[in-house]
């Protein structure tokens, strides 16, 4: 009897074992579908927090939008263009103008969509401007070397 307890004993460990197994395997969220960025949030940085990503070299890019935006589609695919080339050398911040209209009169921010460029000086951007312009603009923003832009 007490082989059997033993026996049925290890039998319920290994079907717990597994199942949790199964179960991390088969609820594993595919994310190669998607494009994820951990770089991008959607409100504005706290000063300290602009200043945390300055002191690393990474170049802030406040791209302020509206849901009425006719030209937000051709700027969100220039910040994904600069976002896939600089990777983790830049930091956006996806901001509703609208919902923080106190950041978008306090910067200034005239015109929708409008780029806010912060590095080592500050660049704001309201026209479409091809993506290689675009990348020499944050190129220039940086206060020291990224091999980025090394091609510039």
């Amino acid at each position: 009897m007490k082989k059997m307890n033993k026996w049925f004993t290890v039998f319920i460990l290994v079907m717990f074992v597994g199942s949790a197994f199964a179960f991390a395997f088969m609820y594993t969220p595919d994310v190669s579908s998607q494009q994820q960025y951990e770089n991008v949030i959607y409100r504005p940085l706290t000063n300290y927090e602009d200043a945390y990503f300055l002191q690393k070299n990474i170049v802030i890019i406040k791209y302020f939008y509206s849901d009425d935006c006719p030209d937000c589609g051709y700027f969100e695919s220039q910040v994904a263009d600069l976002l896939e080339f600089f990777g983790t050398q830049i930091f956006v911040q996806a901001i509703d103008a609208d919902a923080y209209a106190n950041e978008t009169q306090s910067l200034g921010i005239e015109s929708i969509p409008t780029l806010y460029l912060k590095g080592n000086s500050i660049d704001k951007v309201s026209e479409k401007i091809p993506t290689d312009d675009m990348i020499t603009k944050v190129c220039l923003l940086y206060f020291s070397y990224v091999p980025q832009c090394n091609v510039f």
